[in-house]
């Protein structure tokens, strides 16, 4: 669910939310 909102915000965000993760 977090992925796909951070999909959303845009590609970037997606990377920063698996360095989080």
């Amino acid at each position: 669910m977090r992925f796909l909102r951070l999909d959303a915000d845009g590609n970037i965000g997606c990377r920063k939310s698996k360095v989080v993760r």
